[in-house]
């Protein structure tokens, strides 16, 4: 062979062996929710490494096919800095090279500053883009978000919850609040979310037992002028750091009011009118005044109060939540914004999607999303009811069977049911829209009626599954179950048990709160679907 032969032949052998020096995007997502739904397929490209950073109760809920479209899964207990930064290192030590990109995505409002961290913490070692904490932080402090609009745009009246005042002189601290504020007020942590840790405060009783109940609690609160009048919220989306379009849609009640048993709401509104031209200028006015605008999605809610006011409530740096994006797809013909926030955050292209967006023939029928909260006291969802809609168009999402029991809520986060209605008629749908409250769309029966027949004669919600659980049991084992009395049961009596001799496997049975063993091991015991 020829040494010309000899050498295009090491050439060749050295080029397949050679590591690609092709730049590689590094793309780790920071995503906890399962139930947002994302077509991950529309992230990936022969360039880009899909690293998924998660817990273990979201990796669950992952298909198979879902899991192998990301190069990497880590699972971590939490997802903040300190936890996700180790993982992050160690597989960026080992694969990125000079010329790679690196980005951290979320979509959650829990998880956009971690990412941010994470951002500033390797933005130098490992070439990431994106925006730095302190411009999140604009987006998830309402205090500092409130400092940058006033005198810009109105605001409420507010004040921080100050300790040290309050400590010093209690009554004297309650006047200056009661003087500055006035009755009723919200109370709310400074950066919290889904309406955890907000109230409602009518008089002086509650805000003094609000404030002894919070005093020693790390978390910091702001204290608001309860405002009276009618939520929107209004999503825009931002590149290169200017407003490219904003999706205006109408809450139907606040929505701390959704853990209280209103309904979790919200419609898409006509662009054309009056309140949608207002609020679409309040929006972006209001953003303005942001130093910097992170690319991606915002979510702004705005009050309009009783006197025809609009007033700056607060913004985060993410999608809106619930099945706000699913309404919006329909809305927008397909535009998914929880994908466009990613592929926005990732330096993906957007072309086609912001041209759709800006084109309102574009536009497909009007569309609401509604959303059932657990009740505050929980319960057992004995039946699930149909829903009579004037809107023929609907599509109800149940997250709990029949005869499930149902925790009291924590958040507006937990939710038994969501349902989107469309419709190319406006006025008919923002009619049922209205009377959302009036649907039944499901039974539940608090614990005491369950656990309490109306007479002698009359079995208990419990105490019929207790005997279907019993003759489960006698199906499936050889001799009868022993079991403490049912009353321990009904009464949730931490030390009752029900011990089943040679049963492989539980039972299910409806009630969380009581212990159960299976041959001495313990286990979760329903009766029902899990």
């Amino acid at each position: 062979m020829s040494n010309f032969l000899l050498s295009l032949l090491l050439v060749g052998i050295l080029t397949i062996l050679a590591p690609s020096t092709q730049a590689k995007d590094f793309a780790f997502i920071l995503h906890r929710r399962h139930d947002y739904a994302v077509d991950w397929k529309q992230l990936h490209s022969a360039n880009t490494r899909l690293i998924l950073v998660t817990n273990s109760n979201a990796f669950k809920k992952l298909s198979l096919d879902t899991r192998a479209l990301f190069d990497r899964i880590f699972i971590v207990k939490n997802l903040v800095f300190d936890e996700v930064r180790p993982k992050m290192e160690k597989y960026l030590e080992q694969h990125f090279h000079e010329g790679d990109r690196s980005y951290v995505a979320a979509i959650a409002e829990s998880d956009v500053l971690p990412a941010a961290q994470l951002r500033d913490f390797f933005r130098t070692r490992f070439h990431v883009e994106g925006p730095s904490a302190d411009v999140i932080l604009n987006f998830r402090n309402k205090l500092h978000m409130k400092a940058l609009l006033k005198d810009k745009v109105k605001i409420p009246m507010y004040q921080r919850f100050d300790r040290t005042l309050y400590a010093r002189d209690k009554d004297r601290y309650l006047a200056i609040l009661e003087e500055y504020l006035n009755y009723p007020m919200f109370a709310k942590p400074i950066d919290g979310l889904a309406s955890i840790g907000t109230i409602f405060i009518s008089d002086r009783f509650m805000l003094k037992q609000w404030c002894e109940d919070v005093f020693d609690s790390t978390q910091e609160y702001e204290i608001d002028t309860f405002i009276d009048g009618d939520l929107y919220h209004c999503d825009s989306v931002i590149y290169g750091g200017r407003v490219q379009t904003t999706l205006i849609a109408r809450y139907l009640h606040p929505n701390a009011e959704a853990r209280h048993k209103k309904a979790l709401a919200s419609m898409t509104l006509d662009p054309n009118e009056a309140i949608s031209i207002r609020l679409k200028k309040f929006a972006e006015t209001a953003l303005h005044y942001f130093p910097n605008l992170p690319d991606g999605v915002t979510h702004m809610e705005i009050f309009e109060n009783r006197h025809g006011e609009l007033i700056f409530l607060e913004v985060a740096a993410r999608p809106p939540g619930a099945q706000a994006p699913e309404m919006y797809a329909i809305r927008t013909n397909g535009i998914d914004i929880r994908l466009l926030h990613l592929k926005l955050s990732l330096n993906h292209d957007v072309t086609k999607e912001l041209g759709n967006l800006a084109d309102a023939r574009h536009l497909g029928p009007y569309a609401c999303m509604y959303q059932i909260v657990a009740p505050p006291e929980g319960g057992i969802l004995t039946a699930r009811n149909e829903a009579n809609f004037a809107t023929k168009d609907f599509f109800t999402t149940w997250n709990y069977q029949e005869n499930s029991v149902i925790k009291p809520n924590k958040s507006i986060i937990d939710t038994i049911a969501s349902t989107l209605l469309w419709n190319k008629n406006y006025t008919e749908l923002k009619e049922d829209f209205e009377v959302l409250d009036s649907h039944v769309m499901t039974t539940i029966v608090p614990y005491e009626n369950a656990c309490r027949g109306d007479t002698e004669k009359d079995d208990s919600y419990l105490d019929r599954s207790l005997k279907k659980l019993l003759a489960m049991a006698h199906d499936l084992v050889t001799s009868a179950p022993s079991y403490f009395p049912p009353q321990h049961l009904l009464d949730g009596n931490d030390d009752s048990e029900i011990r089943i001799p040679s049963l492989n496997g539980p039972i299910w049975m409806p009630y969380s709160s009581t212990h159960y063993a299976i041959n001495g091991t313990p286990a979760h015991l329903f009766l029902g679907s899990r």
